[in-house]
C-alpha cells in the first residue's frame, strides 16, 4: 500500500508528525512501515523553514526502499 504526500514545500516538522500519524516508525535515521510505502508527489522543497531537513527524510526513504519519488 502506498501513502501519497504532497506539497511539502520544505516543512519537515510537519512531514516528520505526519509520518508519524500514517504509523511509520524512524529506524537509524529513517522512516519505516513494514507494510506501506510513501509516494512523495508535488514540491518538496520550493519554500519553507527546512529544505535540507525535508531532503533528508526523503532521501533516506528512497534510499532505504521505503518511498518513492
Amino acid at each position: 500500500m502506498y501513502d501519497l504526500i504532497g506539497d511539502i514545500h520544505g516543512y519537515a516538522d510537519e512531514l516528520d508528525k505526519l509520518l508519524h500519524k500514517l504509523g511509520y516508525s524512524e529506524i537509524s535515521g529513517v522512516y519505516r512501515s513494514p507494510l506501506r510505502r510513501i509516494l512523495f508527489v508535488n514540491d518538496s522543497i520550493d519554500r519553507g523553514p527546512k529544505i535540507e531537513h525535508v531532503l533528508h527524510i526523503a532521501r533516506s526513504m528512497l534510499a532505504s526502499g521505503s518511498a518513492l519519488c
